[in-house]
Parts: C-alpha cells; sequence; structure tokens
C-alpha cells in the first residue's frame, strides 16, 4: 500500500482463519482445521499490505504495534541457548526502553 492507500505489486490478498471471541477454551479439533488452511465460516479474504518504508507511520498506541529497528551487529540463531544468551537480553532492554 502505497501513502494513499493504493495496492502496490507487494500486497496479497489471502485467506485469514480466525476464532470468534466467545471466551470459551478452543479444543484441537477446532484450530486443527484453520491451522491446515481448511476454509470455514471463520475464514475472510483480507489484503496483506507491503508497508516497506511506511514503518514510521505505525505506533503502539494507534494501531496496536510499532516497528523497531534492532543496532545492526551479527547475531547467531544456531541453538536456542545462543538465542536466549544474545537476543533474549536485547530485545528486552529494547522494550524496557519503549
Amino acid at each position: 500500500m502505497d501513502l494513499n492507500g493504493k495496492s502496490t505489486a507487494y500486497d496479497v490478498l489471502a485467506d485469514i482463519n480466525y476464532f470468534p471471541a466467545t471466551g470459551k477454551v478452543i479444543s484441537t479439533e477446532e484450530w486443527k482445521p484453520r491451522y491446515l488452511g481448511v476454509r470455514n465460516e471463520f475464514t475472510r479474504k483480507m489484503t496483506v499490505r507491503d508497508i516497506r518504508g511506511m514503518e514510521d507511520k505505525f505506533s503502539l498506541d494507534e494501531n496496536g504495534f510499532k516497528f523497531v529497528q534492532l543496532p545492526s551487529k551479527h547475531r547467531s540463531t544456531d541453538d536456542d541457548e545462543t538465542i536466549k544468551t544474545q537476543w533474549y537480553p536485547e530485545v528486552s532492554e529494547v522494550i524496557k526502553d519503549l
């Protein structure tokens, strides 16, 4: 989507599966077909927008999310322990700063 709200070549029309807010616990039988992409009354076609270059237009207060650029440095994702020791502390600090 460009700044005028028009579609771009990178926008995608996709089936989005969701669960209605019923307040009840969802069983495996209910979520598994949706996870596997089976269409039902809780599937909607929606446009997934490419917002590259517009990341600064979104805020936590207005949109419920915000894009954050981590400082550029090499980070290993080879194993869970490395992720816990390298990524978690850095992401925790970014969240605290926000």
